[in-house]
């Protein structure tokens, strides 16, 4: 098995942005969560990273190109982060 750090294109990471979002509903009042969604992730300042996993040989992520991203948007994300 294979990983890949790179940018999330689309809703690849939605899985897990929904079970943290549950998950922080769970020990949280409404009002104390401030959850976006992964479409304003995406967007703006945001750098929205997804850590993929994948049975096709390693590749150096820091050279993917929008192509090579979406041969890649088959595999699965197990990590996402955000930083704005």
């Amino acid at each position: 098995m294979n990983f890949i750090v790179a940018p999330i294109q689309g809703a690849e990471a939605d899985h897990l942005l929904v079970r943290s979002d549950r998950y922080m509903s769970s020990l949280y009042p409404a009002e104390s969560n401030h959850l976006v969604s992964s479409e304003s992730l995406r967007s703006g300042d945001a750098l929205f990273l997804g850590a993929f996993t994948s049975h096709s040989p390693p590749i150096n992520s820091s050279t993917l190109s929008e192509d090579s991203l979406e041969s890649h948007s088959s595999s699965l994300c197990r990590l996402c982060r955000s930083a704005l």
